[in-house]
């Protein structure tokens, strides 16, 4: 590990000579100091001119844009806002408009009263609204709106004097009803629908679609406004950011002889260390500036790494080492348990198959005795499938198989044994424990199905103490337990949807509680059918 910067403070200038001949270093040889004194500067001095002059250039520029892009901006920004505030209250008031339906609102309501009455005053409601968004309109700026001032008044007074009608209608209607003349009321609903102020009311909708239009284009001028102003910034910084890379250009030629030289020296050092990993390598003191300091820097550096490196390796050898031991009982038991199941599906089937084939042989056989001389097509096939070599050789070849498989489950045994799956030790355990690793191992057949709903899991633990057993074998019979309530679940949603398609509840409950002092009770029940009686 590299030391803290703190716990080796140095010098570069306070270097000796002994130093400097262990380092490989040596005096940098002197050179003719400059007519124009650029490089007497120290380091800091060069790059805080360079960057002061190179970015105050587009600095200036950028904020002159600004000024005037959004001096221009705001003034477009709010016409915009205000055409869009108008154009929103055009779309209210023409939405609001069409929302009126005298008739439809008025007579399912004839006979009764109150809700005719109701009806009325969600009327008057919304003219009310009307009137409101007219008032607002009537104070707009804008050329559109103030064109259509003289409209928006003869609108108001439209509005008042349909409200007058309503407000007779709602009188006339309560002696109708109390006489119990619908016909009337109906009558007087169709004069007030039919009425000249109610058609101007509704009218008045198609007015709006032309100064709509007129507001829609007043919009458009607004965003090309606000457009050109932003065309106006973007030209101006431009400007001044292609005259900041002239003048970047023109510093840097001149910065990069007294900068750019020794840096490009040490860089090369360091990409040479880097890429060849060789931390032998020295880089060569050219200045007594920040880069020189920043050399004499690296050299000590490369001095720390390269034997810190040799400690680091021989620490991550015995880690690595350590590392494979303690995992290699984990990767062992992850493998045999992977190859364990279908090893064991393999091998329970060979035998079915070995039973297979000799069938299917003795009946090539029974053919080959009844009809010795087949037809030329099957005897062509025959030929070239070489039914005798086959008859050997798939004998020997399942055979081979089942050597094979059993070899493969001796290996996998060998591996479990080797990692402790199956423990055969007598110890203390907690069956909690064990219960809650076999369902996290059959969590899969909890989830929810197509055919199925998920499987709650309703557990309700007593306070066991630790029980001697064998917990490899205890584990296995939880295992059976569970799989065998999961399998009657699973029959017994099936019936549930053959018989009502619907899904069924699915639950199993695990309790466990001390029946003595030295006796632990554990129930595993579930909600399936159960078994039947015999």
């Amino acid at each position: 590990m590299l030391p803290a910067s703190g716990d080796h403070p140095y010098q570069p200038q306070d270097f000796d000579a002994q130093t400097q001949n262990i380092l490989g270093l040596s005096e940098p040889k002197s050179q003719k100091p400059s007519t124009w004194g650029w490089k007497s500067f120290t380091l800091r001095t060069k790059i805080i001119s360079g960057y002061a002059l190179a970015l105050t250039i587009p600095a200036v520029g950028a904020l002159t844009g600004l000024i005037v892009g959004n001096h221009y901006q705001k003034e477009a920004t709010q016409i915009l806002t205000t055409t869009y505030q108008e154009q929103k209250l055009l779309n209210s008031l023409q939405v609001l408009i069409l929302q009126n339906r005298p008739a439809k609102e008025l007579t399912p309501f004839v006979e009764d009263p109150a809700a005719l009455q109701q009806a009325s005053n969600a009327i008057l409601n919304r003219i009310s609204q009307l009137k409101s968004l007219v008032t607002q309109l009537e104070k707009a700026e804008t050329k559109a709106l103030t064109n259509f001032n003289s409209q928006l008044q003869a609108y108001q007074k439209t509005l008042a004097n349909f409200v007058q009608e309503l407000e007779r209608f709602g009188q006339q209607s309560q002696v109708l009803q109390q006489q119990r003349n619908r016909r009337l009321i109906e009558q007087h609903i169709l004069t007030l629908v039919n009425g000249e102020n109610f058609s101007d009311i509704i009218q008045f909708a198609e007015q709006i679609d032309s100064v709509a239009s007129e507001v829609d284009r007043d919009i458009v001028t607004a965003q090309e406004q606000m457009q050109q102003a932003e065309d106006w910034r973007m030209q101006i910084i431009l400007g001044s950011l292609v005259v900041s890379v002239i003048s970047a250009s023109l510093l840097a030629f001149f910065t990069s002889q007294a900068i750019a030289r020794p840096l490009e020296s040490l860089t090369n050092v360091a990409q040479k260390v880097t890429r060849d990993a060789n931390t032998s390598l020295r880089a060569t003191v050219l200045t007594k500036d920040e880069i020189g300091m920043l050399a004499i820097a690296l050299n000590q550096l490369l001095e720390w790494v390269n034997t810190y490196t040799k400690e680091l390796q021989n620490t991550q050898l015995h880690l690595v080492q350590a590392e494979k031991m303690s995992s290699l009982g984990q990767l062992v038991a992850g493998v045999a348990h992977e190859i364990n199941n279908p090893v064991n599906f393999i091998h329970g089937n060979i035998t079915h198959i070995d039973s297979y084939i000799q069938d299917l042989l003795r009946v090539i056989q029974a053919y080959q005795s009844q009809y010795p001389n087949p037809p030329q097509p099957i005897q062509a096939t025959l030929d070239q499938v070489e039914l005798d070599f086959l008859n050997e050789d798939l004998i020997k070849l399942l055979q081979s198989m089942r050597v094979g498989s059993d070899r493969i489950r001796q290996i996998v045994l060998s591996l479990r044994n080797f990692s402790r799956l199956d423990e055969s030790e007598f110890k203390a355990v907690d069956l909690h424990e064990g219960i809650d690793n076999t369902l996290l191992i059959l969590q899969h057949r909890f989830k929810a199905k197509t055919e199925f709903s998920a499987i709650e899991i309703v557990k309700d633990y007593g306070r066991l103490p630790l029980v001697e057993c064998y917990p490899g074998q205890l584990n296995q019979v939880f295992m059976n337990l569970l799989s065998n309530a999961i399998d009657a679940l699973e029959d017994a949603a099936r019936n549930q949807i053959q018989d009502t398609h619907q899904l069924y509840s699915r639950i199993i409950w695990i309790s466990t509680q001390m029946v003595s002092e030295n006796q632990v009770q554990i129930v595993i029940t579930d909600n399936g059918l159960g078994m039947p009686k015999a």
